[in-house]
């Protein structure tokens, strides 16, 4: 019988053959979630003898990895400012670099005690408005998104973090059924342009194409759509928060300054891109 030692060194040189990202720490985060045990118990316990049913499982999940399944699909969450978020085939990943935008809304709204009315347009997983609230104790927030099964993940999400009091959900394409005005307007569009899709990495195709290519050549076509509808719900005070890809801020501001807004600030992200870009009304 193998031990966990020695599973865990199969699993690891299968990724790496495979080109797999972070093979040894992929390796290793599904073994835990196969064991049901944290990372002190596979250091301390390299004799260690799996079970049938936990080498079945951690057979299963190396198989789903090699197929470049990404981990957090195979696991079902993903961590996104230190909180846990259920995601599933329906919604995109949470990822480090929309952290950038939960930073500039803390930079440009420093008073966290304050009633703050937040809207999140294209919620998936909840994991911006979720963040925020998390952030703004006395905050409120509404998670837009077109897709049903998207709005019951962020649903779920709110319950686990505790914050269900504090965030309704709604179905709608983008602003359309909208109501009320916000602080705070936050939204991770799709913004990757359609002909980019086959030079991505493989892990995306789990995403739903709908969360990450835009309907336009550009990638930018619900940058415009937003740009018409938003200022029907900032407040006078309010201002608008927006990822974009590489090199796409530029597109995006004379969008929206097309519509009336000014830019405020731009925010890179840990890859030193600029991520985010700050807009208030003229």
């Amino acid at each position: 019988m193998q031990s966990l030692h020695e599973f865990l060194k199969t699993a690891t040189t299968a990724f790496k053959k495979a080109a797999i990202p972070s093979p040894d720490l992929d390796a290793r985060i599904l073994l835990e979630d196969a064991l049901q045990e944290d990372k002190s118990f596979i250091l301390l316990n390299p004799s260690y003898t799996l079970t049938d049913s936990e080498k079945s499982l951690y057979d299963n999940y190396c198989e789903r990895r090699l197929k470049r399944e990404p981990v957090s699909k195979i696991l079902g969450e993903k961590e996104f400012w230190s909180l846990p978020f259920k995601t599933t085939k329906d919604t995109l990943d949470p990822r480090p670099d929309s952290e950038t935008l939960i930073e500039a809304v803390l930079e440009q709204f420093p008073n966290q005690s304050k009633p703050y009315k937040i809207l999140d347009l294209g919620t998936g997983t909840g994991c911006l408005l979720l963040t925020l609230l998390s952030e703004y104790k006395k905050a409120t927030g509404i998670g837009v998104d077109f897709s049903q099964e998207a709005l019951g993940v962020a649903t779920d999400n709110a319950i686990t973090l505790n914050l269900k009091d504090r965030a309704n959900f709604l179905h709608s394409n983008w602003c359309e059924k909208v109501d009320g005005h916000f602080d705070i307007i936050i939204s991770n569009p799709p913004y990757i342009p359609p002909s980019h899709e086959t030079t991505l990495e493989p892990e995306l195709s789990f995403d739903p194409k709908t969360a990450l290519y835009g309907n336009s050549q550009d990638g930018l076509e619900a940058y415009r759509l937003l740009s018409q509808q938003l200022g029907n719900h900032l407040l006078p005070h309010g201002k608008i928060f927006l990822e974009f890809g590489k090199e796409q801020h530029d597109e995006v501001k004379e969008i929206m300054i097309s519509a009336g807004f000014s830019p405020l600030k731009w925010y890179k992200d840990l890859g030193q891109i600029i991520r985010c870009g700050v807009f208030h009304g003229c």
